[in-house]
C-alpha cells in the first residue's frame, strides 16, 4: 500500500489517445514479476455492478449509455473474467444502469475528489436514487461515468496528467464489520473532447474501465490481492513513493482485443496479472485445469470424480480459490 500517497495504491496510469503512459504513476509496478498475494482474500466472488452515468451528456447522448452498458456487460458476463477465477472471482452481472442528470439546481461539479465521490454516492443512496449496499456487502460495485466537464482529483494528482481512473471504498452501514461501499470511476473529459461519436467515447475509456473492474473485483477494500511494495523514482532517480501493485497495475502496458461471443462489438482492454501463469495474460484465455488442481494441492491419484461436480467450470474453480 502506498505510504506517501495512498491514492497511488488504486489508480490507473493516464492514457493519451488510448495509449497508456507508463511513466510516473505505478511506474515501479511495470515489469514486476513477484506476483500478488492476499491475507484477507476480500474479493467480489459474484460482482454486481451498478452503472451510474452522471451528467447531461448521457441524457442527450443515450447511445453512450447503451454502448457503455453493453461494454461492461460483455466484460463481466463473458470470458474476460476467466483469469479472475484463480482469485475466487466468478462471473458478474450488471445490476442496473442509471442516468442521473445535472441541472441548475444540481450542477456538475467543476472538480471532484475522492471524498466528494463518496459523499455524492451516499446522497444518492440515502435518497433512494440508487440501490443500497446490504449489511456486510461484499459484491456490489458502483461504477461511475462522471460529467464530461468534471475534473477528477486525488490529493495533488489530477486526471489531466496523473491518472485515468481509480477505485475505492467506504462504509454506509455502521453495523457492517468491514467496508461495504465500493466504487470505481473514470475520467471522461478527455474522451469526450477527442471523440464525436458515442462508440469512440466508450472505446477511449475501455482500457481504463477494464483495469478498474479487474482490480475492484480482486481487491475490493484493500484486503484483496496485491504485490509486495515497490518504490517509484523521479527523473533524477530519487525515491518518491512506495506502493503495492494490484493485478492491473502490473500489466498496464499490455492490451488485447476482446469480444464476447454473441456480441457485435469488440473492445481494446487491458491485460491483468495471473499468478498461475506468472505473467500478464489476456483474461479471456482458457483456464488451465492443471493449474487449478495444482493450486488446491489436488492428489491426482484420487481421480477427478473426488472433486464432486460432474462438470468443472469457471464458477466451481472460483468457489475453490
Amino acid at each position: 500500500m502506498a505510504t506517501n500517497n495512498f491514492s497511488l495504491f488504486r489508480i490507473s496510469s493516464p492514457r493519451l489517445n488510448d495509449t497508456v503512459i507508463t511513466a510516473g504513476v505505478n511506474n515501479c509496478c511495470h515489469g514486476l514479476t513477484t506476483g500478488v498475494t492476499s491475507t484477507g482474500r476480500r474479493v467480489m466472488h459474484h460482482p454486481r455492478v451498478v452503472l451510474i452515468f452522471w451528467g447531461n451528456y448521457y441524457r442527450t447522448n443515450p447511445d453512450a449509455v447503451s454502448i457503455g452498458t453493453q461494454f461492461i456487460t460483455d466484460l463481466i458476463t463473458g470470458p474476460f473474467m476467466n483469469g479472475l477465477a484463480q482469485y475466487g472471482v466468478g462471473r458478474g452481472s450488471v445490476a442496473i444502469t442509471m442516468v442521473i442528470d445535472t441541472d441548475p439546481n444540481a450542477p456538475a461539479p467543476a472538480t471532484l475528489d475522492q471524498p466528494g465521490v463518496i459523499s455524492q454516492l451516499k446522497k444518492w443512496i440515502s435518497g433512494l436514487t440508487t440501490p443500497a449496499p446490504a449489511l456486510n456487502e461484499e459484491n456490489l460495485l458502483y461504477f461511475i461515468f462522471p460529467p464530461t466537464t468534471t475534473k477528477l482529483t486525488l490529493g495533488k494528482l489530477t486526471d489531466e496528467s496523473d491518472f485515468c481512473g481509480y477505485h475505492s471504498w467506504d462504509k454506509v452501514n455502521d453495523k457492517s464489520i468491514h467496508p461495504d461501499l465500493f466504487f470505481g470511476i473514470v475520467s471522461t473529459r478527455g474522451a469526450r473532447a477527442a471523440n464525436p461519436t458515442e462508440k469512440g467515447f466508450v472505446g477511449d475509456l475501455s482500457g481504463c474501465i477494464s483495469h478498474e473492474l479487474s482490480e475492484s473485483f480482486t481487491d475490493r477494500d484493500g484486503g484483496g490481492y496485491f504485490s509486495s511494495p515497490c518504490t517509484n523514482f523521479d527523473a533524477t532517480m530519487h525515491p518518491t513513493t512506495q506502493q503495492s501493485c494490484e493485478i492491473g497495475d502490473l500489466c498496464e502496458d499490455g492490451d488485447f482485443t476482446y469480444q464476447r461471443k454473441g456480441s457485435d462489438l469488440s473492445w481494446k482492454v487491458q491485460q491483468y496479472w495471473s499468478n498461475w501463469d506468472r505473467k500478464c495474460i489476456n483474461g479471456d484465455q482458457p483456464v488451465s485445469l492443471r493449474s487449478f488442481l495444482n493450486s488446491i494441492k489436488f492428489d491426482f491419484s484420487l481421480g477427478l470424480t473426488t472433486l464432486g461436480p460432474s462438470t468443472i467450470n469457471i464458477e466451481f474453480i472460483a468457489s475453490r480459490e
